[in-house]
């Protein structure tokens, strides 16, 4: 069995003005991927009802599930700042 070993850095942000045009990689459009913009609860909810058909896609929803979890914790406890670059 090969060993997967992956690290993801996350931010949390907050969209100043207008949201921009997302620039996908030639590889991600040929992929289908897209960009969606959702409120985290939204998010969280679709994740849980994601399609998980394979062994990678469910290491990947459980992974994105962890992370949204803790975002939300964070953001709601306080103990997240967001400062305004200038």
């Amino acid at each position: 069995m090969q060993r997967l070993v992956q690290t993801s850095f996350n931010y949390i942000g907050r969209v100043r003005g207008e949201k921009g045009v997302p620039e996908l990689t030639e590889s991600e459009a040929a992929d289908g991927f897209e960009t969606v913009w959702l409120e985290p609860e939204e998010a969280l909810e679709r994740l849980q009802r994601s399609n998980r058909e394979n062994d990678a896609a469910a290491y990947i929803v459980l992974r994105d599930i962890a992370i949204l979890t803790r975002a939300m914790d964070l953001i709601t406890s306080g103990q997240t700042t967001i400062s305004s670059a200038k």
